[in-house]
C-alpha cells in the first residue's frame, strides 16, 4: 500500500513541478513558478529516495549509499528553491539576511556532499536541519503576517507550510530516534 502511496505522490509532485515550470516559460515574469516548480520536482524525487526506497527496486544496481547521497541532496537543494519562492511570491524586508546565507550554506553542503564519503557529510546533517527549522519558522512569520492583512493566496499558502513544516519537524525528530507523530512529507 505505502508503495502506491509513494509513488502516486510521486507523480503528483512531478507533474506539479513540470506545470509550474510551464507556468514560468510561459511567462518568464513569474520567477516563483519556476521555483516552485524545481521544488516539487525535488520532492517528487524524494519521495522515491526515501520509505519503501522504489528508487532501489527500479534501478537495479543502484548502491545504497548513492541513495543516501541522494536524499541529501533533495533536502540541500529543497530548502533554497522553496526559500526563493517564498521571498518572490511575499517579499519581505529582510529577506535578503536568510536567503543568501541559505544559498551559500546549501551549495556548501551540496558539494561536500557529491565530494566527500559518507562519514564526513552525515554529521553535518544535524546543522543543516536547525538552520532550515529557523529558516521556516521565519518563513511562517512572513506568510502568518501577509495573512493578517487577508491575503487569500498567502493564507493558503501558511496553511500548506504549516502541513509541510509540521510534518519535517516530526520527520527530524523520527531520526533522532523520538517516535514520528505523523508524517506527510518525505523529509
Amino acid at each position: 500500500r505505502s508503495e502506491i502511496y509513494e509513488a502516486f505522490l510521486f507523480g503528483a509532485l512531478l507533474i506539479t513541478g513540470m506545470l509550474y515550470l510551464s507556468f514560468y516559460f510561459t511567462r518568464k515574469d513569474n520567477g516563483s513558478s519556476l521555483f516552485f516548480g524545481f521544488f516539487s520536482i525535488v520532492m517528487a524525487f524524494r519521495t522515491v529516495l526515501y520509505g519503501q526506497h522504489i528508487l532501489l527496486s527500479i534501478i537495479d544496481n543502484l548502491s545504497l549509499m548513492l541513495e543516501v547521497r541522494f536524499g541529501y541532496l533533495t533536502f540541500y537543494l529543497a530548502v533554497p528553491f522553496f526559500i526563493r519562492f517564498i521571498t518572490l511570491s511575499y517579499p519581505f524586508k529582510y529577506s535578503k539576511l536568510l536567503t543568501y546565507p541559505m544559498y551559500i550554506i546549501s551549495f556548501i553542503y551540496v558539494v561536500m556532499t557529491i565530494t566527500t564519503p559518507y562519514y564526513f557529510f552525515y554529521p553535518f546533517l544535524n546543522l543543516y536541519q536547525i538552520l532550515t527549522l529557523i529558516t521556516g519558522i521565519t518563513i511562517l512569520g512572513v506568510l502568518f503576517k501577509r495573512s493578517l492583512s487577508r491575503n487569500i493566496p498567502a493564507i493558503v499558502t501558511l496553511g500548506g507550510f504549516i502541513v509541510l513544516l509540521s510534518s519535517a519537524v516530526s520527520d527530524m525528530l523520527y531520526t533522532r530516534g523520538y517516535n514520528s507523530i505523523f508524517s506527510l512529507s518525505p523529509l
